[in-house]
Order: structure tokens, then C-alpha cells, then sequence
């Protein structure tokens, strides 16, 4: 877990270390936002418990971990108070946000050097039970919203920040 969330978190900070993407800086930290708000609204309006704590009875074996990896798992257990973050999945979608950003940019080689770590996020949500397939589904459905929102909001904000000033 440890690691999918510093995975999922630190992804947003490869793109303003790119200079193709300076331009549009602005733009791209503002849809990264939007989508975590929107994920977030996601949580209140559809609470959900994921999968390693619903489904926990049922698993036939537990998922193979070290003794760190399961130390650093039970700690953010015990210290997660709220539970139904799961859907949708902002993992996906902010993956998906920054791997856009990327691919918008031009910069082949960051999409390159992206896509694997990404797509393993997203795989590894489901495998290591903190998503079901609806809350991934429900991720890309979060960041095509937000790819098309972004653009629209961020006129619209951008301009009353001018027009108030």
C-alpha cells in the first residue's frame, strides 16, 4: 500500500520537470486538482469499502508481503480512519491525468518512461485488493470528465480572477 500511494502521489511531480510542459503548467496543476477534488467528491458521494477489507474473509490465500511491507501496511490501516475511498479510483485517474499531461507535451520519452509505472499502478490496485475493476472503471470514466472539464474551468475561473483584480 506504501508504495501505491507514494506511486500515485508522486507521479504529478515528473511533469513541471519538463520544459515542454512549462507553457501549460498552470493548466496541468489545476486538472490534477480538479480530478483529486472530484475524486474526493467521488468518496462522499459513493462510499465504498474496497476490496481488502470487504472481501478479506473470502481470499483463499493472503498476498505474499515482507515483514516491512506488512508493518507499513498495518500502520496505514490503523491509520486510515475513513475507509470508503474506493470508489472511484483516484489512483487510476490521476495516473491517467499525468500520463496525458505527458503524452500533451510531446515528450515521447517521459510517456515511455511513464507508461509501465502507470499501468502497473492501475493493474496493482485491483491485484493488491484496494480497488474493484468498477472503481478502475470508473477512474477512466473520472479522468476523461476531468480532461474535458479542465480546459472550460479553468477559462472560466481564469477569467473572473482577471475581471475581480
Amino acid at each position: 500500500m506504501h508504495r501505491l500511494r507514494a506511486q500515485s502521489h508522486l507521479l504529478p511531480i515528473t511533469l513541471p520537470a519538463h520544459r515542454a510542459l512549462q507553457e501549460e503548467f498552470d493548466t496541468a496543476v489545476f486538472g490534477l486538482l480538479l480530478c483529486f477534488y472530484l475524486s474526493y467528491v467521488g468518496y462522499i458521494l459513493f462510499p465504498a469499502v474496497g476490496p481488502r477489507f470487504t472481501l478479506a474473509d473470502l481470499q483463499i490465500t493472503g498476498l505474499q508481503a515482507s515483514s516491512l511491507t506488512a508493518a507499513v501496511q498495518n500502520t496505514l490501516n490503523g491509520l486510515e480512519h475513513n475507509k470508503t475511498d474506493a470508489f472511484p479510483s483516484g489512483h487510476t485517474a490521476v495516473a491517467l491525468m499525468t500520463l496525458y499531461y505527458a503524452w500533451k507535451s510531446r515528450e515521447k520519452a517521459l510517456v515511455w518512461t511513464l507508461l509501465p509505472f502507470v499501468s502497473g499502478l492501475i493493474f496493482s490496485t485491483v491485484y493488491l485488493r484496494y480497488h474493484y475493476v468498477i472503481d478502475v472503471i470508473a477512474g477512466v470514466l473520472l479522468f476523461a470528465a476531468t480532461i474535458y472539464l479542465t480546459p472550460k474551468l479553468y477559462r472560466r475561473i481564469g477569467n473572473a480572477t482577471v475581471t475581480k483584480m
